[in-house]
């Protein structure tokens, strides 16, 4: 996985503690994003993370 869809995830996954969701809930979130991640070209997988991170940057504030 791209290093831009590491920090997204990291980002998401961050997000997702604050919001209560449990392990269980991370991990099949995290399966769902890696497998779309892995359909996608890795330009398109870096663009797509890129955006996301910086989304879930201004979220996180």
């Amino acid at each position: 996985m791209p290093a831009e869809c590491e920090e997204a995830w990291d980002k998401m996954d961050s997000l997702s503690t604050k919001m209560g969701l449990s392990e269980e809930q991370r991990q099949f979130q995290k399966k769902q994003f890696e497998a779309g991640i892995k359909e996608m070209s890795t330009e398109d997988a870096k663009r797509l993370c890129s955006q996301q991170t910086q989304t879930l940057g201004i979220i996180g504030q």
